[in-house]
């Protein structure tokens, strides 16, 4: 078993990701589901060391299997000749190597390609603020970043600067001049943080910063919008509200008030994406949220009533603005995606209704049944939770978190 066969078999299958374990047969991701090679046998763990040893450099083997604190961890990016360029992940499981390959595309896609609505690409004519992109593992979140990056490349003679780990698509500089920095040990920057904070003494005009996990890097980055850089950032987050209340209580409780006057101030917009299966499950279709901070966003936000930030985005259309359920309704009315694909993402039940007949389905058990339907949002202290059937349930809090409606509910 080789690497380049296990790769040209992930290409050929237009697959997303794939998984090779000790004694499994490889496989790959295919429109979100795993397609095991069965046909290519089981390896072993010398099979496994054997195909990723040899494109490591030496201090990165070093680092996996004796750095003190990310031992037996390691994320890499590699071109492989005449195939591609493919992000790694090596780690260990039960004593044995295991691996995780994603192919990335070697050219970088428009934002049109990607089926982003028209409003996303105005995002690129920003001058200086926080833009965020968010969603979850695998949502596609570095691709859109790049193409966000790329379209500014190619219309604006600026100094744009990447920070990555790893580096996953190669932008070469047109209109503007690009930089490209990976954190890791032995590459780049030893860590986002130090990667973010010493931007400020490079005369950029665009940073674009790979993951913000912490108080530390979100930190930095409102210095940086507030400096006058436009700051285009990824999270994790699943919706607009959740990301701005998510934002927020990572600051410490002292420092909340400055934060929210920050993000009034210098959040230009969300766009929050998901993946999803096509209706004739040959590939995936994005549906996105965004939100645009306008006036009335902003105030609302300085007030910290972000329970009414909903509304405002689903009034909001002619000005770009649309919320995730509108999204799943316009993908449904095209007949690209169905309510099974739909279903775990939609908040309203009047969208379980709509999606449903779109589909020609029924709700099997009903929205409700389902532990879905119309939902309270509670601000910063509460969470997103079903409305109560006969008498009030206690809410469930977890901080200043606000949990999104297609998450488990815990009673």
């Amino acid at each position: 078993m080789e690497l380049r066969e296990l790769l040209k078999r992930l290409q050929e299958l237009n697959g997303t990701d794939l998984h090779v374990i000790v004694g499994l047969p490889p496989a790959v991701r295919v429109n979100d589901e795993l397609l095991p090679l069965r046909e290519l046998g089981r390896p072993t763990p010398e099979q496994i060391r054997d195909m990723v040893y040899p494109i490591l450099e030496k201090d990165e083997i070093e680092r996996f299997e004796r750095d003190a604190h990310a031992r037996y961890e390691l994320d890499f990016a590699r071109g492989i000749a005449d195939l591609g360029r493919f992000r790694f992940n090596l780690c260990k499981q039960r004593g044995s190597l295991c691996l995780t390959i994603r192919a990335l595309s070697g050219t970088i896609p428009t934002l049109e390609s990607l089926g982003m609505p028209a409003s996303v690409k105005e995002f690129t004519l920003s001058r200086r603020g926080l833009i965020l992109v968010t969603g979850p593992s695998g949502s596609g979140r570095s691709t859109t970043l790049a193409s966000l990056m790329d379209a500014i490349n190619h219309s604006r003679p600026v100094r744009i600067m990447t920070i990555e780990d790893p580096v996953e698509y190669f932008i070469t500089s047109d209109r503007a001049y690009v930089t490209q920095r990976e954190i890791g040990g032995g590459a780049d920057s030893l860590s986002f943080e130090n990667a973010i904070w010493y931007a400020r003494r490079q005369n950029i005009d665009i940073l674009m910063i790979g993951h913000l996990s912490g108080y530390e890097s979100m930190r930095r980055a409102l210095e940086l919008a507030e400096m006058g850089l436009l700051v285009f950032a990824c999270m994790s987050t699943l919706s607009a509200v959740q990301t701005l209340a998510r934002f927020i209580e990572c600051f410490p409780p002292e420092q909340q008030p400055q934060a929210v006057s920050q993000i009034s101030a210098y959040l230009v917009g969300i766009i929050a994406q998901i993946l999803l299966p096509s209706a004739t499950r040959q590939k995936r279709v994005l549906a996105c949220e965004v939100m645009r901070l306008n006036a009335l966003i902003r105030s609302e936000v300085r007030q910290n009533r972000l329970e009414s930030i909903y509304g405002i985005i689903q009034q909001s259309a002619s000005e770009g603005m649309q919320t995730m359920d509108q999204s799943l309704i316009d993908l449904a009315r095209q007949k690209m995606i169905d309510y099974n694909a739909a279903r775990p993402y939609i908040r309203e039940d009047s969208t379980h209704r709509t999606i449903a007949q779109l589909s020609g389905e029924a709700r099997p058990g009903g929205a409700m049944a389902a532990g879905f339907g119309p939902q309270r949002v509670t601000g910063i202290t509460g969470g997103l939770q079903p409305s109560p059937p006969s008498e009030p349930q206690p809410r469930r809090r977890l901080g200043s978190g606000l949990i999104p409606p297609w998450e488990k509910q815990e009673r």
